[in-house]
């Protein structure tokens, strides 16, 4: 899990949906950016699919076995895959298969997730720009 200073986003918590609501400044800008995240793989409906930029992956492929697209390949041409892994564990066979940003932690130097946070938003940003961008407005 990433650690995040409150003075980068703020946050809503619904519990009955699943869905956490984090407001973000895009970098070098003052304008927020709104972003939903979905807890739980039943809140993703094939109606709102196309407006999901991101999945974190654990690596094996059932877990994309209830999703409206159950192909990961196809999955990652329609939204931006991450993998957290730790530095001192190997990553999921699959993760190498499949379009994923890697993002690594290490379990003994936590003060560096700062920089893997703003390499997700960062990473983010550049594929909602390029693939969704009607997101943006």
């Amino acid at each position: 899990m990433l650690i995040m200073s409150r003075e980068h986003f703020k946050y809503t918590v619904d519990s009955l949906t699943t869905i956490v609501h984090i407001f973000n400044n895009l970098p070098n800008t003052t304008e927020e950016v709104s972003n939903h995240i979905l807890c739980s793989r039943s809140a993703i409906k094939l109606a709102v699919l196309d407006r999901v930029v991101a999945v974190f992956v654990q690596g094996p492929a059932w877990q994309f076995k209830a999703w409206p697209l159950s192909n990961p390949v196809e999955i990652f041409t329609k939204m931006k895959g991450f993998y957290l892994q730790l530095k001192d564990m190997p990553p999921d066979p699959n993760i190498k298969k499949w379009d994923v940003k890697v993002l690594m932690l290490d379990r003994n130097r936590r003060h560096l997730d700062r920089a893997q946070l703003q390499n997700f938003w960062e990473v983010l940003d550049r594929f909602v720009i390029k693939h969704k961008p009607n997101l943006r407005a």
